[in-house]
């Protein structure tokens, strides 16, 4: 039988309420479980963000953020997960949450 685990953490970022990562694969990437830090939404918006895709940031500031509703964008999105063996499938990621919380503030540290 499957044990269910009832431990929750928040986000750090936007509160919401997620199952801390068991299992943990090092190897993920670009995303991986944790104990406590992003939700999948808001790890999404970090990536995005970050300054080594300063051309995607550029492309999304260019273009406006609602392009992330493309199922085209999405899709390639999955196949930059499933390339780096993520952890996080790309069916979690709620791209509508993605866009409403895009200017959502950033907490000084993460983890």
């Amino acid at each position: 039988m499957e044990q269910i685990s009832l431990l929750k953490t928040s986000c750090v970022r936007c509160g919401r309420h997620c199952k801390p990562g068991e299992n943990v694969n090092p190897e993920a990437r670009p995303f991986r479980r944790a104990q406590k830090g992003l939700c999948p939404d808001c790890a999404v918006t970090q990536f995005l963000l970050c300054d080594d895709l300063e051309y995607v940031r550029i492309g999304l500031l260019k273009n406006g953020i609602d392009v992330l509703k493309n199922p085209a964008i999405q899709k390639q999105f999955g196949k930059i997960l499933e390339v780096g063996g993520s952890e996080l499938p790309v069916e979690q990621i709620n791209w509508d949450t993605v866009i409403a919380q895009w200017d959502l503030p950033w907490p000084k540290k993460i983890n």
